[in-house]
């Protein structure tokens, strides 16, 4: 593995974190009346947390000199675009006109948010594999706390910028409810990451 690996790692991370996350936004416009945000947030989670954990896997392989892995990472992005792809035109079928219309007026909300998630999700990934050596300050991966905690506030300011709704609208499905599952979907995944630990 060369020294641009930990940042190559960070940005597959930061991919699934970002991805994932889109699908879940989306999600609570199609599904919300099946299941609540905050539950759909943790389902998503888990997902994210574990295609993480396969693309770590494969570079603790990569690093041990396994290089004859039995599957390649683009296997996994293969597997995560078709999948993702998949869930996105099954929910965009299933959603009602007003499930579009909340969705059209919460569009600068939803590119904050997307914005915040690959700010966070970058962070994660130099927080958990430590980013080269030049890019922290006090401590190896110190740069991705920071990155985290910028990016929860932009998913904050997100949630600020949301066009005013309706008042038929504003009853319904919008982008006010979803900061907090957000930052639910990212702390799972660092606990669980983080719980997890590095391979040996």
């Amino acid at each position: 593995m060369d020294a641009d690996a930990p940042v190559l790692e960070a940005l597959l991370i930061t991919f699934t974190v970002a991805i994932v996350g889109f699908v879940f936004i989306i999600g609570t416009f199609a599904v919300r009346r099946f299941i609540s945000p905050l539950n759909l947030s943790v389902l998503a989670a888990f997902w994210a947390w574990g295609l993480i954990a396969v693309k770590r896997f494969y570079f603790w392989g990569q690093r041990n000199g396994r290089d004859q892995m039995f599957f390649l990472i683009l296997q996994i992005h293969v597997y995560e675009i078709s999948s993702f792809a998949m869930l996105l035109l099954l929910m965009l079928f299933n959603m009602r006109p007003n499930d579009l219309e909340a969705l059209s007026r919460s569009v600068v909300s939803v590119k904050l948010f997307l914005a915040g998630l690959c700010i966070t999700g970058y962070g994660m990934g130099l927080f958990f594999t430590g980013g080269p050596q030049e890019m922290y300050l006090f401590f190896r991966g110190d740069l991705g706390v920071y990155l985290i905690a910028f990016g929860m506030v932009v998913l904050y300011y997100g949630h600020r910028c949301r066009r005013p709704q309706p008042a038929a609208a504003a009853q319904g499905h919008n982008a006010a409810g979803l900061p907090g599952p957000l930052i639910v979907y990212i702390l799972v995944i660092l606990a669980a990451t983080y719980v997890a630990g590095d391979l040996k």
